[in-house]
């Protein structure tokens, strides 16, 4: 699932990172259709279909792995991991 980064148009991308300081999360790292948390270890990802994805990772590995449900919100996309201190 979304393994292709693409460039997203503005709109949905452009939102996401002022939802998620306002849901007082660190400032996410944009790159293409990604948006990584600052420790390395969240990733959102835009679906061309419109939704998120969450992803998770072990800081300072490439290896990112789907989970949870993609949400039309960022935000909730990213509640739905279910990792100790993801956020």
């Amino acid at each position: 699932v979304l393994e292709e980064p693409w460039d997203p148009p503005a709109g949905r991308f452009d939102r996401a990172r002022p939802l998620l300081l306002a849901a007082d999360l660190p400032a996410f790292r944009p790159w293409r259709n990604h948006l990584t948390h600052p420790a390395g270890h969240a990733q959102l990802r835009l679906g061309q279909d419109g939704l998120w994805y969450a992803y998770e990772s072990e800081p300072g590995h490439d290896d990112w792995w789907p989970r949870g449900a993609p949400d039309l919100d960022p935000v909730s996309a990213l509640t739905t991991l279910d990792i100790p201190d993801a956020l």
